[in-house]
């Protein structure tokens, strides 16, 4: 089977998107934090209460920060236009200043939304690619999941 080839550009817009949805798991356990910090406060245990709150507010302001270097590292590299080309073997992505190829096999995760697919290539941790769906034909589209799915890669 030939190769497919798309084209997209990686601007602050998309790191943003792909940031608020790497993050979006983190929202939950933020809030889940806080109920605990107010039920402390409601049970008047006050020491509990500032050490639940202070670990809820850290994680909040760590999500933020996440996501406002992600914006800054896309404003930085300039916009670039990348290139991502996938065949039955692997997938390549490019840009002007960098190419890296990978086997399926060694794609870890790959999560999919409705706007943006976000590849994990060592496991789900911060580091991902983002990739907007916008961007993709349904060939493309159907031979990364296939790949991912014979090499292994967790696909939700």
């Amino acid at each position: 089977m030939a190769s497919v080839e798309i084209r997209y550009r990686y601007d602050e817009e998309l790191a943003s998107r792909a940031t608020r949805r790497m993050t979006s798991r983190y929202r939950v356990f933020i809030v889940i934090a806080f109920l605990v910090t107010v039920l402390f406060a409601l049970q008047r245990m006050p020491w509990p209460a500032l050490i639940a709150g202070m670990f809820t507010l850290a994680f909040a302001l760590l999500t933020i920060r996440y996501r406002r270097n992600a914006r800054k590292l896309a404003r930085r590299l300039g916009c670039p236009e990348v290139t991502v080309r996938v065949d039955e073997n692997a997938i390549s992505f490019s840009m002007p200043s960098q190419q890296s190829t990978s086997a399926w096999s060694q794609t870890r995760a790959l999560w999919r939304f409705d706007d943006v697919w976000l590849f994990f290539p060592y496991g789900v941790t911060a580091t991902y690619t983002a990739m907007p769906v916008a961007a993709m034909t349904d060939e493309f589209s159907e031979l990364v999941l296939a790949g991912l799915r014979a090499g292994g890669a967790t696909v939700r």
